[in-house]
């Protein structure tokens, strides 16, 4: 138990430091700032389908499904040390959470390209069908007109 208390002062100790380094330095207190987080909100509100926004749609899930715990920002010392102690601190909370979300969006990812999947079998088997239906229409066209002929002799014989 005195290891632990030990621990904890000298984790309050650095804290301390750190708050009076930042209070040296000039920095304001909102050192992790949520609003510096670059959040790609872009949703697309077309009103019709488009193939290729789809399968743009679709390749970007499949390379961004994973969400990471933590992230490498460009920032200065003191604010990269003040991320770590706070990390440290909420990762036991935040762990379980990311995990779920990453399972999560693996599912959506997976659900998206049977969609796709489907999407595309669809598209060929509409092709196959037209193609089908070219070739039922033209047969017909053919013995309606080879009828015609027939209704055409049929008429000049019995005149």
């Amino acid at each position: 138990m005195d290891e632990s208390k030990n621990v904890r002062v000298y984790t309050e100790e650095i804290m301390q430091e750190i708050k009076q380094d930042i209070k040296n330095k000039g920095f304001c207190e909102e050192i992790l700032n949520f609003r510096e987080v670059d959040l790609h909100t872009d949703i697309s509100e077309q009103e019709c389908y488009a193939q290729d926004t789809f399968e743009e749609h679709v390749s970007n899930m499949n390379h961004i499904y994973a969400v990471k715990v933590e992230h490498k920002q460009n920032v200065n010392v003191v604010k990269r040390i003040m991320q770590k102690i706070v990390a440290k601190f909420i990762r036991f909370y935040i762990e379980p959470i990311v995990e779920e979300q990453v399972q999560y969006n693996i599912e959506v990812v997976n659900a998206m390209n049977q969609i796709r999947l489907y999407h595309i079998q669809s598209q060929q088997d509409i092709e196959e069908l037209n193609s089908t239906e070219r070739e039922s229409v033209y047969d017909i066209t053919q013995k309606i007109q080879m009828l015609e002929k027939e209704i055409d002799e049929i008429r000049r014989n019995h005149k």
